[in-house]
């Protein structure tokens, strides 16, 4: 019966990955339009200039972030869903023969 808890765990485990998708392109859509407001305060006079290029940095280090949860996210799919899917499959058949093979033993 543990192939339920790990077909659960793949399940909620592609939950997480759709919503981490959603997280980076909202992330992304909120990064830009700060960008547009730090760009325009770049392009003034004065002090504001100054803090348009503080606002530019801090995006470009919350860009930084964006990829790092980008590369996790394709990670989570590429090196644990897959493969965990793949995995149960196989235990599944292997159990189905398991359980033929001892219920011929049993008659």
């Amino acid at each position: 019966n543990s192939s339920t808890l790990w077909e659960d765990l793949t399940c909620k485990a592609n939950k997480m990955h759709l919503q981490l998708k959603t997280t980076i392109t909202t992330f992304s859509l909120f990064l830009d339009a700060f960008q547009r407001i730090a760009d325009l305060a770049t392009n003034t006079k004065g002090a504001t200039r100054d803090i348009g290029t503080a606002l530019t940095r801090l995006i470009l280090r919350h860009k930084s972030i964006e990829q790092k949860l980008k590369s996790f996210t394709s990670s989570l799919v590429d090196t644990f869903i897959q493969p965990l899917n793949e995995r149960i499959e196989e235990w599944k058949k292997s159990t189905n023969t398991l359980d033929k093979d001892h219920a011929k033993g049993l008659k």
